[in-house]
């Protein structure tokens, strides 16, 4: 049997792969390119808080080439990005993992 996602935990700054999950989700839902600033705005917004030491958008952006890579993020210009090839599923799965972390 499949192991059930843990949803995004709001006590501890996103790093690694959940912010990577979270900055897809927060593309996904703007269907439009979207700048950095405002990605850790709206993860803000939901009450989440970055990891980084000074710059979190450096964060944000080393998690978002590495989705590039993978074809999941486009960027498009210096800064901004969009959704690149998320499969339903996938969209949907890490959707609910952000979802289920509501207090």
């Amino acid at each position: 049997m499949p192991q059930q996602a843990q949803p995004l935990d709001r006590s501890r700054p996103l790093r690694g792969r959940d912010l990577r999950h979270a900055a897809l989700v927060v593309l996904h839902r703007c269907g439009r390119p979207v700048s950095l600033t405002e990605i850790a705005t709206a993860l803000r917004a939901a009450g989440f808080t970055l990891a980084g030491d000074y710059n979190n958008n450096k964060a944000l952006a080393d998690g978002l080439r590495h989705e590039a890579k993978r074809g999941r993020a486009r960027r498009v210009s210096r800064g901004r990005y969009t959704v690149g090839y998320l499969p339903r599923t996938t969209a949907w799965r890490i959707s609910r993992r952000m979802d289920a972390s509501h207090p």
